[in-house]
């Protein structure tokens, strides 16, 4: 029973490898390998169904790129990027292949980037298709882009927080830091009062301080005939 599991094995690795030999010629054998390995695997449903076979190619092709990452596999580097080629070329839409290059790009740029993987992934996957296969081949180019992209996400970042800075206050916070002066306990019920005369009155009010005090007094007034 057990020699026969072996050959039936075989024998449906031989479909595997015949399948992925049309589909994804440069790592055929290797790829055939390590879906060969894995567990509890119906080799049966992969030579049957496409589309899960095609997912353990890129689940396959992420060990690998991974592996680059870490010192290994160098000599299958031609091999690994003409394969994401061919998976890039076959994606049916801009989205999937977003996702094929993606998900790639944010395992390796995560091991690194954690809090802003999916900011300097995004950013670099604005770069030409060869470009980013290139990238997740080649450990140093990566790491300076990563650089690069992290200098310019800081930049942008610091310039949006100056921007806002420098922004003027609205309106119904100049008025309330004036009104809270004069009576804390009230500020927000009357800084509301106030709005409701409209921005040109307020306007006016905000370059009058004895206007803003005569219409603060006023506003008391109603409060304080309301708690009667």
């Amino acid at each position: 029973e057990v020699l026969s599991l072996m050959v039936d094995k075989q024998e449906l690795g031989e479909q595997l490898y015949a399948l992925l030999t049309q589909e994804r010629p440069f790592l055929a054998a290797k790829l055939t390998g390590m879906i060969l390995e894995l567990a509890d695997l119906e080799i049966h449903d992969v030579i049957n169904d496409t589309k899960k076979r095609r997912d353990l190619v890129e689940s396959g092709l992420q060990v690998l790129v991974e592996s680059i990452h870490q010192g290994m596999n160098a000599d299958l580097i031609p091999q690994i990027q003409e394969t994401i080629r061919a998976s890039v070329g076959a994606a049916d839409s801009r989205e999937e292949r977003d996702t094929l290059l993606g998900d790639k790009l944010y395992a390796i740029v995560s091991m690194s980037e954690q809090e802003e993987a999916g900011k300097l992934t995004g950013m670099l996957l604005e770069m030409q298709d060869d470009e980013v296969v290139r990238l997740l081949c080649n450990p140093p180019a990566l790491r300076e882009q990563i650089v690069e992209a992290r200098r310019v996400l800081q930049g942008a970042e610091h310039n949006l927080l100056a921007q806002a800075d420098h922004e003027e206050p609205s309106l119904g916070d100049q008025l309330f830091v004036l009104i809270q002066q004069a009576n804390p306990g009230r500020a927000g019920k009357l800084t509301g009062m106030l709005l409701e005369l409209g921005d040109d009155e307020v306007r006016r009010l905000l370059a009058s301080p004895d206007s803003l005090q005569e219409k603060i007094k006023e506003a008391e007034d109603v409060l304080d005939h309301s708690a009667a």
